[in-house]
């Protein structure tokens, strides 16, 4: 049940960003590598997640 929870989460996240980066190019570059820590960020929490069970 967490973890559907979190990857709700996250999507409902990515989404907002794609929704923002859509509105302004310019911002949206910084947003888009803003996104990438993100992806890099929620992967380790995923593998954190798996050893930690």
């Amino acid at each position: 049940m967490m973890l559907k929870l979190f990857i709700k989460k996250d999507i409902m996240a990515k989404n907002s960003l794609k929704k923002i980066i859509k509105k302004n190019t310019k911002t949206g570059l910084c947003l888009t590598k803003f996104n990438q820590i993100v992806n890099i960020y929620s992967h380790m929490r995923w593998c954190y997640y798996i050893f930690s069970y």
